[in-house]
């Protein structure tokens, strides 16, 4: 669960000023700290400037929760970190760069692929 309502609660912020802030209805807000619905990456980048915390904290991922997660949870954890990172690089990007990352993403691919295929035969 995220983090969203008791961040607002202490910085004494009402739904509908975040949601002014933010450009969307009080009822997203309102949605995002029920768990209703997921907040969008650009939305948790204001909402983490806005309240001077990490998108992971945010997100209710902190740096303690995470080193309990079982080990493929940090592992999709990292690779979606990286994610986030290219998204807001993508910009500064070259060709030969993004050309470099395809490859590397393949590379990924085909170590996931067999070790998906190790771990199905060890259970056998």
């Amino acid at each position: 669960m995220n983090r969203l309502r008791e961040l607002r609660k202490e910085k004494k912020l009402t739904q509908k000023y975040l949601a002014q802030k933010l450009d969307v209805a009080k009822l997203t807000i309102s949605r995002w700290e029920r768990g209703i619905h997921q907040i969008k990456l650009d939305k948790a980048e204001m909402l983490s400037s806005i309240f001077g915390v990490s998108i992971p904290y945010l997100l209710g991922i902190d740096a303690e929760n995470s080193t309990n997660l079982p080990a493929y949870k940090t592992h999709m954890l990292n690779i979606n970190n990286i994610l986030i990172d290219l998204l807001r690089n993508a910009d500064k990007l070259t060709a030969q760069n993004l050309s470099d990352i395809k490859r590397e993403a393949r590379n990924l691919y085909e170590n996931l692929v067999w070790l998906q295929y190790e771990a199905e035969r060890i259970e056998k």
